[in-house]
């Protein structure tokens, strides 16, 4: 491999094959059901009910992104809150001074 940050670390390699892996085997999958769904003689009545229960999903699920709104907003505030905190001089002086204490 080309890069070799990856390569002296083996637990990220293989955690990337595995979604890879995981990410084909869905297309796969999705492509072997719309497939099937070609030849089948009632198409739009199975389209009409996937459409009732996206519909229904929608309605179900629509107010739950103001959780995952809230909760990045809140890990934005909380790292801003923590960087504050630790106070930017002395994360300049480390890098000025390479890593060594004095």
């Amino acid at each position: 491999m080309a890069d070799g940050r990856l390569s002296r670390r083996p637990g990220l390699r293989r955690a990337r094959e595995v979604a890879f892996a995981l990410c084909t085997l869905w297309l796969v999958i999705q492509n072997c059901v719309l497939l099937a769904f070609v030849p089948w003689t009632r198409l739009p009545e199975a389209t009409r009910m996937a459409s009732i229960v996206l519909k229904t999903a929608v309605l179900v699920l629509g107010p739950l992104w103001i959780l995952g709104s809230a909760a990045i907003l809140g890990w934005a505030f909380m790292t801003w809150l923590a960087r504050d905190a630790r106070g930017v001089s002395a994360e300049t002086e480390w890098e000025m001074d390479h890593g060594r204490a004095r």
